[in-house]
């Protein structure tokens, strides 16, 4: 069985990931021309805000209305605890997301935004850590996608870091169109499109 706030989750999220990637690797990052529109505030429009949107509902969605939600009993404390846990990372992300939003609309320092995203590469490590504990170490398809999914997370999270400090913007830029498509792969598989 899938899980539907996985899948509405990824989708915005593939956005985000593979918007910023282009972003960050240069391509269409300079105006068309003199006063046209900043790229960087289309990216953050149309990228960062899906991934905000889609993410933010996926996590309220997961600690309502997904089976240990709705019936804790059964699933049991690592039911559970796998919904604690797939509900706080992307609440985390999101806030990531949306502070991307705010940061580049109003043209503040971006390096404060860099310091957030490796608090949540430091968070990210500790979540795979946690996820690889509760599932036993025992990986399936699913599971493999899933903590694949979470180490180029944090890599992108990185990426981030290192973006807004002025270094490896192209190593953002391929890290995210990779997160972009194992998130996708996220999507399809333990998002339940494709059982």
């Amino acid at each position: 069985m899938g899980l539907s706030p996985v899948a509405f989750g990824m989708m915005g999220l593939t956005f985000g990931l593979f918007t910023y990637g282009l972003y960050l690797l240069g391509i269409e990052a300079k105006p068309l021309k003199e006063g046209a529109p900043d790229p960087g505030k289309t990216a953050a429009s149309i990228g960062a805000l899906s991934a905000f949107i889609s993410l933010i509902i996926m996590a309220v969605l997961q600690i309502t209305t997904s089976p240990a939600a709705v019936n804790p009993e059964a699933a049991g404390p690592v039911g559970v605890a796998l919904t604690q846990l797939f509900s706080i990372t992307p609440l985390m992300y999101a806030l990531l997301w949306l502070t991307t939003v705010i940061v580049t609309w109003a043209g503040w320092d971006g390096r404060y935004l860099g310091d957030m995203a490796l608090a949540v590469c430091i968070y990210q490590f500790i979540f795979m850590g946690i996820f690889h504990y509760l599932i036993g170490g025992v990986y399936d398809l699913n599971t493999a996608i899933i903590q694949i999914a979470l180490l180029t997370y944090a890599l992108a999270a990185l990426g981030f870091f290192l973006a807004t400090h002025g270094k490896a913007p192209k190593f953002g830029g391929v890290i995210c169109i990779w997160s972009g498509i194992m998130t996708f792969l996220l999507m399809i598989f333990p998002g339940g499109v494709i059982v």
